[in-house]
């Protein structure tokens, strides 16, 4: 429920000030809370939903990193593709162009697996 009013006063923010700061205090409080506390697969869809795009980046890479070591390649493609889209939907141009060096990132490490 608290995810889901901040996610609302996001989506209502009267400028990009605002936004950004009801991001940030998004992206704080899933960094805080342990991830077994809430049910990621919702909360992902809710920020998602919202347009929160660095929040649903946060929920992707943990859920790749999550899968890390399983066989399960579907659900870390899924997630790397999501992650991708999450950059390239951002407002922030320099945010946007921050997707090279994760896609680097990520398939160095595929490589070395």
């Amino acid at each position: 429920m608290i995810l889901k009013r901040m996610a609302d006063r996001y989506q209502s923010a009267k400028n990009v000030a605002e936004q950004q700061a009801s991001q940030n205090q998004i992206l704080q409080l899933l960094t805080a809370l342990p991830r077994n506390s809430y049910k990621s697969d919702e909360v992902l869809e809710l920020v998602q939903a919202a347009g929160i795009h660095r929040a649903a980046l946060l929920m992707h890479q943990e859920g790749a990193s999550y899968w890390e070591g399983s066989r399960d390649v579907e659900k870390r493609v899924l997630h790397f593709q999501k992650a991708i889209d999450c950059y390239l939907g951002d407002a922030d141009l320099d945010f946007r162009k921050e997707v090279f060096p994760y896609v680097k990132k990520e398939c160095s490490a595929a490589s070395d697996e």
